[in-house]
């Protein structure tokens, strides 16, 4: 396989594109909008509950215990997948015991390697800390949210830089007590990591064992996100962990150099395919960006088409070539793209009570076996 250099992200955005509103993440549509009733959290967990109390396969016993054990880490830490600054998002350091194991903030002056050498040590500590693969960019403040989604308040409230009128004087991450929250324009880098997803739990969509197989690596995104976030303050720099909070994935993996965009609104890695999740830290320790990557995912995508056509929802776009153009409800606008309909996608999330992940499966591009829940679990 022959990997060249690639477009950034950027060279797929249109003149008139407008930062994203994390309100129109289609996990939030039903919590504010009343056009999409039906469409919550708590409606998504009470038709699991009915396919579990049905005995409907993937939804037995065994399925329930690996799913509750693959969540474990998250809740543990509380560490909020969709939320900035809270708990294992914090974008402060984590407190320590003084009678136990202790970070001494500020014991050591600041670190100041090169931006070659802070690189190398950066993506040898991620991988460390269980990243699949690692790339570094330079933080496109496009694709940071314009404003980020308060469920508790519904609402949302704007995400601002310090070298914004009125915010000038902040130097480190700060939420502010009136919801806005600001990142300082010193915080100029993203460290974007992939982590690949169990592939036989993968393809037994829709059911829990896919589930439980995404929340595996996002208990794993939970925990190196934070230890990566806390080696950069140990070093004396500021550092954001984030999952799916504060900024869009794919654009910054792309930007990265970790694979490319595909028909199913995800990011194709040459190793692992779609069958990864992504997380990122932001800081202000000087790296070295590097180049994006082009390896014929478009191409096999524009040809291909199969997840599209195994969309449950038909959600996913059957055009041959990308276009400007959104389909449905809250696509992103002025994006050259294969426009999904979220609104669709969210809706078969809720039917069948998980995060469905047929598209994954049924891509070509990760490992060509299928796997019923049965077979999983060896029976």
């Amino acid at each position: 396989m022959s990997i060249q250099p690639g477009q950034k992200a950027g060279s797929y955005v249109q003149p008139g594109f407008e930062r994203f509103d994390q309100k129109n993440n289609l996990i939030y549509l039903g919590d504010w909008n009343p056009d999409f009733g039906g469409l919550t959290f708590e409606e998504q967990k009470s038709n699991r509950t009915k396919l579990m109390e049905r005995g409907v396969p993937g939804y037995g016993p065994l399925d329930w215990a690996l799913y509750m054990a693959t969540t474990t880490n998250i809740a543990a830490t509380s560490f909020e997948i969709n939320t900035s600054d809270v708990g294992g998002t914090s974008w402060s350091a984590i407190p320590r015991s003084e009678s136990g194991l202790e970070v001494r903030h500020g014991a050591f002056p600041e670190w100041d390697g090169s931006a070659v050498q802070n690189t190398a040590i950066v993506k040898n500590i991620a991988k460390l800390l269980g990243a699949g693969d690692v790339g570094i960019c330079e933080l496109d403040r496009q694709f940071v949210y314009s404003r980020y989604y308060d469920r508790s308040k519904k609402t949302s409230f704007p995400i601002c830089f310090s070298d914004e009128p009125g915010y000038e004087q902040f130097t480190a991450p700060t939420s502010l007590p009136d919801g806005v929250k600001v990142i300082p324009a010193s915080m100029k880098y993203a460290i974007v990591m992939i982590f690949p997803m169990e592939r036989a739990g993968v393809m037994t969509a829709p059911v829990l064992t896919h589930s439980a197989t995404t929340f595996l690596s996002y208990s794993q995104i939970s925990y190196t996100t934070m230890a990566m976030a806390e080696f950069l303050r140990g070093l004396g720099r500021h550092a954001i962990p984030s999952s799916n909070d504060l900024a869009l994935n794919v654009p910054l993996a792309i930007d990265a150099g970790l694979g490319e965009p595909t028909r199913n609104d995800k990011i194709a890695h040459p190793v692992y395919g779609t069958c990864c999740r992504i997380a990122k830290v932001i800081t202000d320790l000087p790296l070295e960006a590097d180049s994006p990557i082009t390896f014929g995912v478009v191409e096999k995508c524009k040809s291909c088409g199969v997840c599209a056509e195994r969309c449950p929802s038909g959600a996913i776009s059957k055009d041959a070539d990308m276009s400007v153009h959104p389909r449905g409800l809250y696509s992103h606008q002025k994006v050259r793209q294969w426009p999904m309909e979220h609104d669709k996608c969210r809706r078969q999330w809720v039917k069948v009570g998980t995060n469905c992940g047929v598209c994954i499966a049924s891509c070509p591009l990760n490992q060509p076996f299928k796997c019923t829940p049965g077979e999983y679990w060896g029976n």
